[in-house]
């Protein structure tokens, strides 16, 4: 039997996507005809062989037992008529969903954004092309700028934009806050975070002196403003005013006539009460203001604020208003800001990172002893702390769009759920003593950042390691170059008997998730070196 000629129409459907195996997804209705031409029964079949190997792999038994497991409705349920129609109407053809987004449909059509990362690293079509970054140490942070720029801060208080077209590197003047005209190398610990607003129009990162945040104007990289504490300055305005009392009761000393003496000391004793008011007054600023120690991490609430947290465990909002702090210049000039809200992070000892749960308007901080820390996002207030399982090294936060917290810790990965903060999984590295220091979501696939120089992806869907296409055996792994170290690998190797590899401090995808940017450098705080690499 000949079907008739269908004619067919994209139209919205509040249905769920019937399976995100392929890498696009367009839903089609006919208006004519019966089934539109993506309709052909092998497709049926190609989904029930799928969803069955899917329900093989949950059934079997892990060599340890979970703490937390899931369970979907699918696996008890039937195969229903709808749940065909919808298979048969959906079109995975990448092709019709370029077509329909170039004429403005408002089908339901969807891409799967992490399918080219999955199909590349499955693959093992990742190259890695070595960054050098000459005789800097350590980088901590990056961020992708666009399609051809990253921007990266490292331990020697450097922000540096990397062209990957051009391999051109460039550094980005650090700003410099009030109190920094007698800053020494004890205020500049590094860079430790970077972090760009929802609209790619400003750039957060440290200034020069690492208890202040430094904001950029995106893509110029023209400088905004500085977010600064008052507390150097006005230690150092105080010192001042001490020290012309002190030479003031030295020349009155000198005088040999009491009656004099003592009409200058009144004198004095009312300019002294005048400045202990007028430090009161700065104390008070000073209580409001950021941070007395270096700034770890921060996060972008929305496009003006942004919270930050310190190893002083003061979490600060702050408002960055572009608007008002443009003046129309010609040349680039920045302000100061201080802080809209600062508060302490309780039960908490030296803030190491923070994310923004945008699922559910959470603020989550996490603490090196051993503590995640939850605040409101709209009122600013901290709801609860919940204590770890391990509190040795927990330096990484990442968050997924669902809302599940990743933590990297010495031993493991921890999993979180975000509603209860209960445990839904360890992920153990397969790497002894490896140490967990970078973890990233790219939707359902968690990339992971050893202190060994490996990057491992676990597979939140699949609840296991990635495994290889080419070889079903083996996950996938990366294993990244040397990079450049002081005193040499060799040295390291012939008198401490220790072999030695990078760890991966930051790693970052790009938009569409087909490169990936790894860096870092030596574990050991004793040791001097760098890592850069380009995967693609």
């Amino acid at each position: 039997m000949i079907r008739p000629k269908t004619v067919w129409k994209c139209a919205y459907s509040s249905q769920t996507r019937p399976y995100s195996f392929e890498m696009a997804h367009t839903k089609r209705i006919p208006i004519f005809g019966t089934m539109p031409p993506c309709s052909t029964p092998i497709r049926l079949e190609e989904w029930r062989s799928r969803i069955r190997a899917a329900r093989l792999e949950r059934s079997r038994k892990p060599e340890k037992q979970e703490d937390f497991v899931c369970y979907e409705d699918s696996d008890e349920e039937e195969e229903s008529a709808s749940a065909q129609q919808q298979i048969l109407r959906t079109s995975f053809n990448f092709t019709d969903y370029v077509r329909e987004r170039e004429l403005g449909s408002t089908a339901p059509k969807w891409v799967n954004m992490e399918y080219g990362t999955r199909h590349i690293l499955t693959h093992e079509m990742f190259k890695e092309y070595s960054v050098s970054l000459g005789n800097m140490n350590k980088v901590f942070c990056s961020q992708w700028l666009s399609d051809r720029q990253v921007v990266f801060g490292t331990k020697c208080n450097k922000l540096m934009v990397y062209d990957v077209t051009t391999q051109k590197l460039d550094q980005i003047p650090s700003l410099q806050g009030r109190r920094d005209t007698s800053a020494g190398q004890q205020d500049q610990c590094g860079i430790h975070s970077v972090q760009i607003n929802p609209s790619k129009t400003l750039l957060a990162t440290g200034a020069r002196n690492s208890s202040e945040v430094a904001i950029y104007r995106l893509p110029t990289l023209d400088p905004v403003c500085v977010g600064e504490c008052l507390w150097a300055s006005v230690s150092n305005e105080w010192a001042s005013m001490w020290v012309s009392v002190s030479s003031e009761w030295a020349s009155m000393s000198s005088v040999c006539v009491w009656a004099s003496v003592s009409s200058e000391w009144t004198s004095v004793s009312s300019e002294w009460a005048s400045m202990s008011s007028e430090w009161a007054s700065m104390a008070s600023v000073c209580g409001q203001a950021a941070h007395r120690d270096w700034v770890f991490d921060m996060c972008w609430l929305d496009d003006q604020f942004l919270v930050s947290g310190s190893r002083d465990t003061r979490m600060a909002l702050w408002r960055i208003q572009e608007d008002e702090l443009m003046d129309g210049s010609d040349v680039p000039t920045y302000k100061h800001i201080q802080a809209v809200s600062v508060k302490e992070c309780k039960s908490a000892q030296k803030v190491r990172a923070v994310a923004f749960n945008k699922a559910y308007q959470e603020i989550a901080a996490l603490s090196l002893n051993g503590y995640i820390h939850v605040w409101d996002a709209e009122t600013f207030k901290q709801k609860l702390s919940r204590k770890l399982p391990s509190c040795q090294e927990n330096v990484c936060l990442a968050v997924q769009d669902e809302g599940v917290y990743a933590i990297g810790c010495r031993s493991y990965t921890l999993l979180l759920d975000a509603r209860t903060l209960q445990a839904i999984k360890k992920i153990s590295p397969r790497y002894s003593g490896c140490g967990i220091r970078s973890a990233s979501f790219q939707g359902n696939l968690l990339t992971i950042g050893t202190g060994v120089g490996i990057l491992l992806f676990y597979d939140l869907r699949a609840g296991k390691y990635l495994d290889s296409s080419i070889n079903s055996s083996r996950t996938v792994v990366l294993k990244a170059s040397r990079g450049w170290v002081f005193p040499d690998e060799d040295y390291i190797e012939g008198f401490q008997h220790i072999k030695y590899t990078p760890a991966i401090y930051t790693h970052c995808y790009d938009t569409s998730g087909t490169r990936l940017f790894t860096a870092g450098g030596p574990l050991p705080a004793n040791l001097y070196g760098n890592y850069a690499g380009l995967w693609q």
